[in-house]
């Protein structure tokens, strides 16, 4: 089952405060999709750390805080080890921490400690 489907997202109909969806810039970057089955998927859950810098922004016409989450790379260390290592001040059995970090750089010497901290 789910060898040949893929997850489908799906989002609110309708804008926020019933404005008019602003049209999107074309990116050029172009994505190859991975054809994997869920198993597969599942199998390679927790083998990597996603790496993402989250910007805010305020729209000035709807008063709307704009959250984005632009994924920066990922790190082949174990998941649970760093979750593990790195302090959550809410709930720790998140599966996400956030990092004040000045820079990737940081954030991957960060990572990396963590991950090494338990060998």
């Amino acid at each position: 089952m789910g060898a040949d489907k893929r997850i489908r997202r799906y989002g609110t109909s309708r804008p926020f405060w019933n404005n008019p969806k602003q049209l999107k810039n074309e990116s050029e970057k172009i994505r190859k999709n991975r054809r994997l089955s869920y198993k597969e998927r599942i199998d390679q859950c927790g083998d990597s750390v996603n790496i993402f810098e989250i910007k805010k922004s305020l729209d000035i016409e709807t008063g709307e805080i704009k959250t984005v989450r632009n994924w920066k790379g990922n790190m082949d260390v174990p998941a649970n080890v760093v979750l593990e290592s790195l302090f959550d001040p809410g709930n720790p059995k998140r599966k996400r921490r956030s990092l004040l970090a000045q820079d990737l750089q940081q954030a991957k010497y960060i990572i990396e400690n963590a991950a090494n901290s338990r060998k």
